[in-house]
Order: structure tokens, then C-alpha cells, then sequence
């Protein structure tokens, strides 16, 4: 995770995809823990943090 990828919240899918410079997915998060990724945004560590409108919560995902 980090600077020169680009993320998409994916509300239909439940999840946020991460891809490369040259638009290749390099990696999905939240599948199983998110009923709608509405927003995104990294902290200056690089972990995740998207907002489930659904749950009115925000979940992390640690850059590791």
C-alpha cells in the first residue's frame, strides 16, 4: 500500500481494489468485512481506513 497506487471503492462489490501504475489489480480488501465501501482514505503509515456506509462505521486495514 501507498504512494503510486491507485485505490477504488468498489460499493457494489464490498471492497477496495488496489492497482499498479499500470492498472493491474495488485489486491482486494473488505470482501468479507464490508457491506459498502463509500470512501477511502491512508494515514502517513499507509494503512486503509473506508467508511461502510451500510454498518455507519469505519474499518482499518493495516498496511501489512
Amino acid at each position: 500500500m501507498g504512494p503510486g497506487y491507485l485505490y477504488a471503492a468498489d460499493n457494489h462489490n464490498h471492497e477496495v481494489q488496489m492497482f499498479d501504475s499500470m492498472g493491474a489489480t495488485v489486491t482486494q480488501f473488505g470482501a468479507a468485512d464490508l457491506a459498502a465501501a463509500d470512501d477511502i482514505a491512508l494515514d502517513s503509515s499507509n494503512n486503509l481506513y473506508v467508511s461502510d456506509g451500510v454498518n455507519n462505521r469505519v474499518v482499518k486495514f493495516n498496511r501489512n
